[in-house]
């Protein structure tokens, strides 16, 4: 699992600054807007949330030295705690599937676990499994995580229970990946490599189908370089699609402002930059046809302007892929 360097601790700036405990702003292109959706009860970073089966919001936080501070479960009304501090460095996921919840962590030692959290039973089991990223397709569980050979792109037949296939590799430090709604596989690497890679739904299949053969191989499969457009971003920490196949992706910089980008579904390289920020940007995720993204405490609603757009423009509901059962 690669340590995160920083869990994404930002405030909002929409044409004027929203405070909040990280004291930096993102900054919106003209058109966009944001809402608070939850805010966590102190200034620990929430790493990556998602929504479960019950509706309610499950999250995971980091603190200053990221190191995860716990996992909790908001209904609305109230928070709970799911998972107390570990003393673990933070995972970089939390993703629901089914009446599923999963989230991970890495030890000092470098031990990697993946927990579900089954919604309603209310426990938890754990697999230590190399990982760093978690995604979700048409029910299954996916993960990207880093071995000697680079990045491994896992599939997991049946949660933590059924065994995994290894799908293939791609050089670099390990990133996020995501499907579109023809379930085609987007992968972009977290640090060192300013490239992102698209596999077809029919490799995807063959190598799950295969235990792994044909596997999922960077060559041939660049889909976009964007080395020229951001050239000072270290690597990308989240990404979705929409209906129209946009690949939305937060791009990382450590000195320079990091981005929220929306990249053409031709693959041309045409961009969008939403907004920008003067931190590490957090997770991206969708709900109920609204995108959202993590700021420092607090999971912000993002909006096009004029609010007439909104259905025109975001409302994706089960066309984010992130959030397919």
């Amino acid at each position: 699992m690669k340590h995160p360097s920083n869990t994404g601790i930002i405030s909002l700036a929409i044409s004027l600054v929203i405070a909040s405990s990280a004291a930096a702003a993102l900054s919106f292109s003209p058109g966009y807007s944001a809402t608070s959706y939850h805010v966590h009860g102190n200034g620990d970073g929430i790493i990556s949330y998602d929504w479960g089966s019950d509706g309610a919001l499950y999250y995971a936080t980091a603190d200053s030295s990221f190191l995860s501070s716990g996992v909790y479960r908001h209904d609305g009304t109230s928070t709970t705690t799911i998972q107390n501090a570990s003393g673990n460095f933070a995972g970089g996921s939390v993703v629901a599937i089914g009446s599923s919840v999963y989230f991970n962590d890495s030890t000092f030692s470098n031990t990697q676990n993946i927990y579900r959290y089954s919604i309603g039973a209310g426990t938890t089991t754990t697999a230590a499994l190399t990982n760093y990223s978690l995604g979700s397709y048409d029910g299954h569980l996916y993960s990207t995580g880093g071995d000697f050979s680079g990045t491994r792109l896992t599939y997991y037949v049946d949660g933590l229970t059924g065994g995994t296939i290894d799908l293939g590799g791609v050089a670099g430090a390990s990133g996020p990946l995501t499907f579109d709604a023809a379930g085609n596989l987007y992968y972009a690497p977290g640090y060192g490599d300013l490239a992102i890679y698209r596999w077809d739904a029919a490799e995807v299949t063959a190598a799950i189908s295969g235990n792994g053969s044909p596997s999922l191989s960077a060559s041939g499969h660049l889909w976009i370089d964007y080395s020229t457009a951001f050239a000072t971003a270290g690597g990308a920490t989240s990404m979705l699609t929409d209906a129209e196949g946009n690949l939305l992706v937060t791009l990382t910089n450590f000195t320079d402002p990091s981005a929220l980008v929306k990249f053409s579904a031709d693959g041309s390289g045409n961009y969008e930059t939403i907004l920008t920020s003067l931190d590490r940007l957090g997770e991206l995720r969708a709900h109920d046809g609204q995108l959202y993204l993590s700021s420092g405490n607090s999971v912000m609603a993002i909006i096009p302007e004029p609010s007439t757009l909104l259905l025109g423009m975001f409302a994706w509901g089960g066309f984010f892929i992130r959030r397919r059962r």
